[in-house]
């Protein structure tokens, strides 16, 4: 792709454009990320997103100091292109802030969770995520459980068992006032799906029935057997 004079890039293109049938193009995305930040022209998020997916690693120095040079301190999709070419730079940036469970996270730990995995699902992401299913808002840790579902290894099985166990102990005496809490009825049903319906893993039939018998909700438990349902059906 040719440098142009008129830097754009747009949704629909980095939809079309697999990262290994892009030559390097560096200059041309770094040129479309100032033109966005100026508010010229272009789409942001957009522009962040593409150099995540294409930008090299030569273009790390300029990328970076693009990135501390912003007010702005949530820059999800920058990210994802620091956890491809230099993950300890990420890291050390989920790492900037206590990882404490009852006070309010940073302002860019939940875009973290729903923007920049989708782009680059890392094990430092990852684990940043996993740590955040024990947060005191259930906003925060169903967002974590979602992302790990949908874009999380193997490996975050183990935590998202962890939490559903949790979750049964703690209202297993208290199911009808569990209805009285739409937010916590909502993580235990994206709980189950992250493990139940997860992208990059398949919970066989014992594990069904492991999930329905820590199920609360009668939600939880009516999809839980749909699930063991089309798992019997299966050849």
């Amino acid at each position: 792709m040719r440098k142009s004079a008129d830097p754009r890039l747009d949704r629909v293109t980095l939809a079309l454009l697999p990262p290994e049938a892009v030559p390097p193009m560096d200059s041309f995305l770094i040129d479309a990320l100032a033109a966005a930040q100026k508010r010229t022209r272009g789409d942001l998020h957009v522009a962040m997103a593409s150099i995540a997916l294409y930008a090299t690693r030569e273009a790390l120095p300029q990328i970076r100091a693009i990135y501390e040079s912003q007010p702005e301190p949530c820059q999800p999709e920058l990210m994802a292109y620091f956890l491809r070419v230099d993950p300890d730079f990420a890291d050390r940036v989920f790492r900037s802030h206590p990882w404490d469970m009852h006070a309010q996270p940073p302002a860019c730990t939940v875009q973290y969770f729903e923007r920049t995995a989708p782009l680059n699902m890392h094990p430092a992401l990852e684990k940043y995520m996993i740590a955040y299913l024990m947060h005191s808002d259930v906003a925060v840790k169903r967002a974590a459980a979602i992302s790990l579902g949908r874009y999380g290894a193997s490996a975050a099985q183990a935590a998202l068992w962890d939490t559903l166990r949790y979750f049964h102990e703690y209202w297993k005496d208290r199911r009808a006032e569990l209805y009285s809490y739409k937010d916590s009825l909502s993580f235990e049903a994206d709980l189950r799906n992250a493990l139940a319906r997860a992208k990059n893993w398949r919970v066989d039939e014992a594990g069904l029935r492991l999930i329905e018998s820590l199920c609360i909700s009668e939600r939880c438990l009516a999809e839980t057997q749909m699930d063991l349902r089309e798992a019997k059906s299966r050849p």
